[in-house]
């Protein structure tokens, strides 16, 4: 089971593990090489695969934002076409009006 590190604990703050250097992100972030947590083999294997994981869930839920966003686009130019069209037809109206 990952321990929180001393600078995390005394500080209050969120231990996570920062999977490149193997120290905790806190501690990564302001230098500190006297980082202590403890993450086993299998634990950072652990770590390693759920990084993966969420990387992979990263990535599809950016396609899925992009195909949206794309959806929007085309729906805007439909409404643009729908738009332009009931207002040449208002106007061919009114002309006949007259």
């Amino acid at each position: 089971m990952l321990t929180t590190c001393t600078l995390c604990r005394n500080s209050r703050q969120i231990c996570w593990v920062h999977v490149q250097s193997r120290q905790c992100n806190n501690c990564n972030q302001s230098n500190n090489n006297q980082c202590d947590i403890q993450v086993t083999a299998s634990e950072f294997s652990k770590l390693l695969k759920e990084r993966v994981l969420l990387l992979k869930k990263m990535d599809e839920a950016r396609a899925a934002t992009v195909a949206a966003q794309d959806a929007v686009v085309e729906a805007q130019e439909m409404l643009s076409k729908a738009l332009s069209t009931e207002m040449q037809l208002h106007c061919q109206l009114d002309y006949n009006s007259h």
